[in-house]
């Protein structure tokens, strides 16, 4: 049997916002529960929307834009990745990200209709690249964790059936 390509990366940085309205904070590590998100993350829930990734090539696209959109201060990224180019990851990737399984609800988000990038006529990297995820499997997530693409359910579905 052939071996399958891993896509393979790490985790770069994990953001928690304690309170609504408070900048997000990084920390080390932290627990992200099933159909919940990051515990501690006021904007962890249920829903499709339980965490939100950024790879650290979006992140410093978005940093190094002289343009400073709505999304510069006001969205931030609970995981930042590094090693995984965004346009592998799609809706329906799973991944697994240290002891955690995710798997990508959503990819790109909405824009602001008064950001200066949208009233000049642009695409903010956010627009394509900004990952919404639900959490699959209870785990531990720490910076330097692996992030293994797994495929998609669709993929997992094909292949049971070869």
């Amino acid at each position: 049997m052939e071996k399958k390509d891993v896509k393979k990366g790490s985790v770069s940085a994990i953001f928690i916002s304690r309170a609504k309205g408070t900048g997000r904070e990084r920390i080390s590590s932290g627990v992200f529960r099933e159909n919940h998100g990051l515990e501690g993350d006021a904007w962890s829930g249920p829903g499709d929307r339980q965490v939100v990734i950024l790879t650290q090539e979006v992140r410093q696209a978005v940093e190094n834009d002289s343009r400073k959109g709505i999304c510069f201060s006001r969205f931030k990224e609970t995981l930042q990745i590094r090693g995984v180019p965004a346009d592998l990851i799609e809706k329906g990737t799973r991944m697994s990200i240290g002891e955690v399984l995710i798997e990508v609800s959503r990819k790109g988000k909405s824009c602001f209709p008064d950001c200066e990038i949208v009233q000049s006529g642009s695409i903010c990297a956010m627009k394509k690249n900004a990952l919404f995820a639900r959490i699959l499997q209870t785990g531990q997530i720490s910076e330097g964790d692996s992030v293994i693409l797994l495929g998609t359910k669709h993929d997992e579905c094909a292949s049971s059936l070869i």
